[in-house]
């Protein structure tokens, strides 16, 4: 390929790193992911959310971060997202907001239903994301 542009087989080996043993691996898959963003191809959408579930916390911190960096393409992810708001991880709770407010408009009606959730920090978190939001317009 050419200098600076991925190849599919780069995109490929990050998609395969998300399920390697070591979390560092993991982690730094996903953030590779979210640097190459559209150009990573449509399964890293699906690769990232499954990531979003990850044991380890800097894992599932990266995976949202990179997420956003698909911005609307990512709407798929606004629902496991908007669950990782409730993330004990507080890391992963910011990256998730961060996600949410990259994807942009497609995140609202979530966020606006998240309200009523049952975990009261991912209501709390929500209800801030939704006020920064109001705040910009």
């Amino acid at each position: 390929g050419r200098p600076g542009v991925p190849g599919p087989d780069e995109a490929a080996v990050l998609l395969q790193a998300l399920g390697h043993g070591d979390p560092n691996v993991r982690a730094a898959a996903a953030r590779k992911l979210g640097e190459l963003g559209k150009a990573a191809g449509a399964a890293a959408v699906p690769a990232l959310m499954l990531a979003l579930s990850d044991e380890d916390g800097a894992v599932r911190s990266a995976a949202a971060l990179s997420l956003g960096a698909f911005g609307p393409a990512a709407a798929a992810a606004v629902p496991a997202l908007v669950e990782a708001l409730g993330d004990p991880d507080d890391d992963v709770r910011s990256s998730a907001g961060i996600a949410l407010e990259d994807i942009g408009d497609p995140a609202r009606p979530a966020l606006e239903a998240a309200l009523d959730h049952t975990n009261p920090l991912l209501r709390e978190e929500a209800a801030l994301l939704l006020r920064h939001w109001t705040g910009k317009g």
